[in-house]
């Protein structure tokens, strides 16, 4: 079980006028701030000077939390790649417009002879919160709709996705990406986070097959295996989808003495395969449906449930949670859904109805412009997704800087904290973090991508204030970048703050 940050010693701290960043220290400082400032400002100059960061588009930026007082910048407006750094602003946003205890909702019901899903964007769909029992949540509506003695659909399971616009896969995710987990479609309803879990593992000799099963098991997919078990050399497998035939093949060699290896593929349309399971999970549950698996929009034109919809289940899950996992595990698709949720929701006044259509294009000015509204600046943002999988995403070490301050002294700073990866914690990107000089003290975001690596977040020194920073490195032009200077400078960084 993750430690909550809640226990945090910071979050007793006052909400404070934060003093103008970059001005004279706030009145009742103590004297002896500058001078430990000007020796931290020093310190972190001459690590930025490090040769051998001499190949990369460095940025940075550190202030105190309490007071806002900048304590070192370095090209701390420049717009750079920011990597998961993005989820930042994505988050931030979605608490500032719908608030964390805002809920994702699912509706279960009866229209006419079918039988209606009405996805409302939730990636919670999934064993992540079922003890990893991935269609768990689907056998409580089987269980649900049993007790309401719903157990013959003469009609159609019909879904309507259409919450979300079919825009599943950025323009601007590079193509390799895509089929990987992390570059999953983003739908309004989705399943095991668009992705299907293929397990492999050897059979019982040498030259026999290897054994290839899939989670959750369903029809959506032909499965065509085709993997060899081996004595020697070490296992390597590959998993691709057609995206027309729907055909799974599994190839390559597995050894005789490895375990069951895990491999996760994306899916073509997300919508059609969480209906498909949901109708799957349902007739193994006793709720058998006559007809097919069918899209339709359900919705009407103004955002309304139509009146002869008889609401059976009303799944809900809340934004916090949907949060904690966007930023602490970095999870990709949640992150974009709760961007669309936000292009969908926001200016709407009604928690349970939408004023638009959620789509990247709807949700960029909404985000931003509640992002400004904390206080934000943002020259030179350019928010294109909300999980930083795009290169076309930009934004600056001050930014991302000043983001965290806000919400960080904000009304919901304990949500938004306990959403930081901790660094040694067994759960989240944070968890190889190994010195101990920074376990339990250092909380933040972390991005990494084949041309930018990036890390913002917080730091609890040794007298015990918290510093705010934000530190970004780019391969030069936007080119790929040896990450291991810039490991190195983030984790001498963050070394150094704590110390302060």
């Amino acid at each position: 079980m993750r430690r909550s940050v809640r226990a945090a010693p910071w979050l007793g701290l006052p909400i404070v006028v934060l003093c103008l960043l970059g001005a004279a220290p706030c009145a009742g400082q103590d004297a002896t701030v500058p001078d430990r400032a000007g020796a931290l400002r020093a310190s972190l100059a001459a690590q930025a000077e490090r040769p051998a960061l001499a190949a990369l588009d460095c940025a940075a930026y550190v202030a105190d939390l309490e007071t806002g007082q900048e304590l070192f910048a370095l090209q701390p407006d420049a717009p750079l790649i920011p990597a998961s750094n993005m989820k930042l602003l994505t988050t931030a946003a979605a608490m500032s417009v719908l608030g964390p205890d805002w809920r994702f909702r699912t509706f279960v019901g009866i229209l006419g002879d079918d039988l209606v899903v009405v996805g409302g964007g939730d990636p919670n769909l999934s064993g992540r919160f079922y003890e990893g029992l991935i269609t768990e949540a689907f056998r409580q509506w089987a269980a649900a709709l049993k007790a309401r003695r719903v157990t013959e659909v003469k009609g159609d399971l019909v879904f309507d996705d259409s919450l979300f616009d079919a825009q599943w896969v950025n323009p601007n995710w590079e193509a390799a990406d895509l089929g990987e987990w992390f570059a999953a479609p983003v739908g309004a309803l989705a399943c095991n986070d668009s992705c299907l879990d293929v397990y492999v593992r050897p059979g019982p000799a040498a030259g026999q097959p290897g054994v290839v099963r899939i989670e959750p098991a369903t029809a959506y997919v032909t499965l065509r295996p085709s993997v060899v078990t081996h004595t020697r050399g070490a296992s390597a497998t590959s998993v691709s989808l057609d995206p027309r035939s729907r055909v799974l093949t599994v190839s390559g060699v597995v050894t005789l003495k490895s375990g069951e290896s895990r491999i996760y593929r994306a899916v073509d349309d997300p919508g059609m395969f969480a209906a498909t399971v949901i109708r799957e999970t349902l007739e193994r549950q006793g709720v058998r449906v006559a007809g097919r698996v069918v899209r339709r929009r359900v919705w009407t034109d103004d955002w309304r449930l139509p009146k002869a919809l008889r609401v059976q289940v009303v799944h809900t899950s809340s934004l916090a949670q949907t949060v904690d996992v966007a930023n602490t595990r970095s999870q990709n698709l949640y992150a974009e859904c709760i961007l669309k949720a936000v292009g969908a929701f926001a200016g709407s006044g009604d928690a349970t109805r939408p004023s638009r259509q959620g789509s990247w294009a709807s949700a960029r000015e909404a985000a931003l412009g509640a992002i400004r509204k904390l206080g934000v600046k943002a020259i030179g943002t350019v928010l294109d997704d909300g999980s930083g999988l795009s290169l076309a995403n930009r934004v600056s070490a001050r930014t991302l800087a000043e983001v965290l301050l806000a919400m960080g002294q904000g009304p919901q700073r304990a949500v938004w904290l306990d959403s930081m990866a901790v660094a040694g914690d067994e759960e989240g990107t944070l968890r190889k973090v190994s010195d101990g000089r920074l376990q339990d003290r250092l909380f933040a975001k972390s991005g990494y991508m084949g041309q930018a690596r990036a890390l913002s977040g917080y730091v609890k020194t040794d007298s015990g204030r918290v510093l705010v920073f934000s530190l970004l490195a780019n391969g030069r032009g936007g080119g790929p970048m040896d990450h291991g200077p810039a490991r190195t400078w983030f984790h001498d960084v963050c070394v150094a703050l704590a110390g302060y």
